[in-house]
């Protein structure tokens, strides 16, 4: 969607699966996205339960992937950006001058997002925990939305 190939309303033209599938494609989409992987990752974290922010940006470090319950940045690094080493070093600049914000940038390949996506789930919730951001409200949330949530697979 963001490349503009697609736009949120050609989603309702979507013929093929069941409608509960298509529904769960359209409340899941967002044309912030600028890859797949980010789409995995952002999909697996709210259906967790957490806050999500795609494309958050802060000033004097520019955008991040995603940000997660306002303090962990996720990062999903393509290798066809990410092999430049201007671009590593610059990565490795934004996240140190997040980490002087004790904001933790926690950064990904494109095959961790699509393969095991639960896996970045478990580190966020494990660093919010550190974080001592785990609420109540959070915790109740990440209960419900596990016993709630229905992975696109089984629809």
């Amino acid at each position: 969607m963001r490349s503009g190939q697609m736009r949120e309303q050609d989603l309702e033209l979507f013929q093929h699966g069941t409608v509960e599938r298509r529904a769960w494609l359209a409340a899941r989409a967002d044309a912030r996205a600028e890859s797949i992987s980010e789409t995995y990752a952002r999909v697996a974290l709210v259906d967790a339960g957490l806050r999500v922010v795609p494309q958050r940006h802060f000033r004097g470090v520019g955008r991040v992937d995603l940000l997660v319950e306002g303090g962990v940045v996720v990062e999903l690094d393509g290798a066809a950006y990410h092999s430049d080493p201007r671009a590593f070093s610059a990565d490795r600049a934004r996240d140190r001058r997040l980490a002087v914000r004790s904001i933790p940038t926690l950064r990904y390949t494109f095959m961790d997002a699509v393969r095991n996506p639960a896996a970045i789930v478990a580190d966020v919730i494990a660093v919010l925990w550190r974080q001592g951001r785990l609420t109540p409200t959070l915790r109740n949330n990440l209960n419900r939305a596990a016993r709630e949530s229905r992975s696109w697979e089984t629809l």
